[in-house]
């Protein structure tokens, strides 16, 4: 009888978020019911452009043709042309001038317009000379935009379904954080380019993601340097964006090649974290796929790793479930899970690390693949940033009872403080020896003479590092929460909003949320302190050697996403702790589920309608 029941709800909800879904689809187009779908307008007069059969030239910068218009309406406008440079063009409507650009990799222009015009005519400016374009169109159709309907259906549901079955998500969240993640990123990924240029310094990480099997040197494709074009705007639309897909793969095909230093940041060791984005593009290759299926691919690998991870960190957690899963659920963390970057991947591993160091405190005797896990989980984000090392040493500080004997865990321990050296030492030994590059975003910097102007006047960079962390605490914090870059404007706006929501629900859980005082004892909360308090100055100091100019008072290059990988350890000190028994708490807000889901596909949709051009 249960089943029946559940079955007619998910059947209601279905129905009820299609009709809601097509009214929403309706109300976009509803100035389209009455158009003229699709239709080539008259040519008035021209100047400055020659015609030959159907193809029109312009002869000047000057050059501009006057179009009829029917209905006095204008969605979208449409045409070909054929550019050996990228050119400008702009288009006069209702006395308004809308700029344009547009780029000689493809070959189709489509802008969408939605204009009204008081006047029967629009003109359009070439700015250039040897243009050449025919089939100008008038699109006025009804467009339906089949990512922001599937977006918005998706959302009805997974919001009526939460509500109705909030207990089932609540007793497995790390099943909810499976669907959540992989709905809302899969989406992400698919809607977002599949280019690079996007989220930070991803170019770097395709570059050597494509090379890390390389030995020296090695050739990656020249689209590397082709693929500005959606980021300056050249690209507008699906149909500009499916022909600029095809030319990357054209030109991908042709195997149009560069060279490109493999060793010119790194070791190898410290690369292993690129190994899902290059299983990727490997397979795209050998598959013969298209250049944005392959980078789909690659982006696609990286993000299940990190839902992977993070999966397991809840499942395995205790009192900490809630926390982890509002963390993880970031809309900054699932954006750069789906992008290049290996920060996710350090982000999911110390989380990790962390909800296994809470277990083994908890729990009477070590779980030896808790602890193995534990140092896997470190060594693997250490590998890119040995500034995260020092997290290793929280398994010193696990009481020897919990060992087989006393023995056994003095030499354990000595293996941890020796592994922690030796992996400090990958990051501390080629600053010592000069050999350590600096960053390759950087401008006028030096390693080897920024860290000798601090050994010789150790008091000003103190006072250097407190008036940074003073200055910006409160960005550190809040901005781990939601930070995107080089999407829309739009998302900018919210940004604000979504970040205060969901930083708020963080502390209100973390602080309902009470940890028996024998796992997390005022000891563990100074060694979590100090533990955060060494890797962020260690992080701080590590932009400070590679990216700020020599000299500076002031430190560069700090992104709040680099402290996100030991925000949970940072919360363990202010986890309320009780001497008292703790029964088992129910603390299921219903809000828990719906802020991180809602605030994702929110981005979704806006990125969907406005697209990813900044305005």
């Amino acid at each position: 009888m249960k089943k029946n029941k559940n079955i007619k709800y998910l059947v209601l909800i279905i129905l009820v978020s299609l009709i809601i879904t097509a009214s929403i689809e309706l109300l976009a187009n509803r100035q389209l019911l009455t158009k003229n779908e699709s239709y080539q307008p008259g040519v008035v007069e021209t100047n400055d452009i020659e015609k030959d059969g159907k193809w029109y030239k312009t002869t000047s910068k000057d050059a501009y043709i006057v179009l009829k218009l029917e209905d006095n309406y204008l969605n979208k406008i449409f045409y070909q042309y054929k550019a050996k440079n990228n050119f400008k063009w702009v288009i006069n409507i209702n006395g308004e001038k809308l700029e344009q650009a547009s780029t000689s990799l493809i070959d189709v222009a489509e802008r969408e317009i939605k204009s009204s015009s008081k006047e029967e005519e629009i003109r359009i400016d070439f700015k250039a000379k040897n243009i050449e374009f025919k089939d100008i169109t008038i699109n006025n159709k009804i467009d339906i935009n089949y990512s922001r309907a599937l977006i918005i259906f998706l959302t009805l549901i997974g919001i009526a379904t939460i509500i109705i079955y909030k207990d089932y998500f609540f007793h497995h969240l790390d099943k909810t954080f499976l669907l959540i993640s992989l709905l809302s990123g899969v989406i992400m990924i698919t809607i977002l380019p599949k280019v690079v240029y996007f989220s930070w310094d991803d170019q770097i990480h395709f570059r050597r993601s494509y090379t890390f099997l390389s030995s020296e040197t090695a050739k990656v494709p020249s689209t590397i340097l082709k693929q500005r074009a959606i980021h300056s705007g050249y690209i507008k639309t699906k149909t500009e964006e499916k022909a600029y897909y095809d030319s990357l793969t054209e030109i991908q095909n042709d195997q149009e090649w560069q060279d490109y230093s493999v060793n010119n940041y790194s070791p190898k060791y410290n690369m292993i974290v690129y190994l899902p984005f290059t299983i990727g593009l490997k397979t795209g290759h050998l598959l013969n796929l298209s250049y944005s299926t392959s980078i789909m691919l690659a982006k696609l690998l990286n993000f299940i790793c990190y839902v992977g991870i993070v999966f397991f960190a809840i499942k395995i957690a205790t009192k900490l479930k809630k926390i982890i899963f509002l963390i993880s659920l970031f809309v900054t963390n699932i954006f750069i899970s789906a992008q290049f970057s290996y920060d996710p991947t350090i982000i999911a591993c110390l989380i990790l690390a962390t909800s296994l160091f809470y277990r083994m405190l908890e729990d009477e005797k070590i779980n030896k693949k808790y602890l193995l896990a534990f140092v896997l989980s470190v060594i693997w984000a250490s590998l890119p940033k040995a500034i995260y090392a020092p997290m290793l040493l929280l398994l010193v500080f696990i009481p020897n009872k919990k060992f087989d004997n006393k023995k056994q865990a003095i030499k354990f321990k000595t293996v941890i403080i020796v592994a922690t050296l030796l992996l400090m030492a990958t990051f501390v030994l080629p600053t010592l020896t000069g050999s350590m590059g600096s960053d390759p975003r950087g401008g006028d910097t030096s390693v080897g003479e920024q860290l000798k102007l601090i050994l010789e006047n150790p008091l000003r960079y103190v006072k250097t590092l407190t008036k940074y962390f003073l200055g910006n605490s409160e960005g550190l914090i809040i901005g781990q929460v939601m930070s995107l870059v080089y999407i829309n404007d739009y998302i900018e706006m919210i940004t604000p909003a979504i970040a205060i929501i969901n930083f708020i629900l963080l502390l209100y859980i973390l602080f309902t949320e009470k940890v028996s005082k024998k796992v997390i004892s005022n000891k563990i909360k100074v060694i979590c302190a100090l533990g955060v308090i060494g890797i962020s100055v260690l992080i701080v100091t590590s932009m400070y050697l590679s990216f700020t100019p020599i000299g500076s008072t002031e430190i560069m290059g700090v992104q709040t996403r680099y402290f996100t990988p030991i925000l949970l350890l940072g919360l363990l000190v202010l986890i309320p702790t009780t001497t008292q028994k703790i029964t088992k708490q129910e603390n299921n807000n219903i809000l828990i589920l719906l802020v991180p889901f809602i605030s994702l596909m929110l981005v979704n949709l806006i990125i969907a309608h406005y697209g990813t051009i900044l305005l």
